[in-house]
């Protein structure tokens, strides 16, 4: 059986190729978002929170970004851990190579404060 970080590897290199992004709403019901949180949730439950925060660190496919979002909409991390979150969600919205992926961490980050 593999791993569950490295199920998450996987998931997000997936949903990075369908054009997934975790700001966007539109995509939130998507099976990849879906397996992406459900993933998440057995992280959690399994007491891995500490493995899943070291994807912060993992930049390609958008990981860093996809953690980001799912540790503080689904599970309100510690002061650090959230102010380290938050500002890798506000990197990609200053300067993202994706002006799309810009404007919707821009927009998140609206609603969110």
């Amino acid at each position: 059986m593999q791993p569950l970080t490295e199920l998450f590897l996987w998931q997000y290199r997936e949903n990075y190729f369908l054009g997934l992004t975790p700001a966007n709403r539109l995509y939130r019901a998507e099976p990849g978002s879906q397996a992406l949180v459900a993933l998440y949730t057995r992280m959690v439950g399994a007491n891995q929170v500490s493995a899943f925060t070291g994807l912060l660190r993992e930049a390609q496919y958008l990981v860093n970004l996809w953690a980001a979002h799912l540790l503080v909409e689904h599970f309100h991390p510690d002061a650090h851990t959230r102010k380290q979150c938050l500002l890798i969600i506000e990197a990609y919205a200053a300067g993202s190579v994706d002006p799309k992926l810009a404007s919707e961490e821009q927009e998140w980050l609206k609603h969110y404060s």
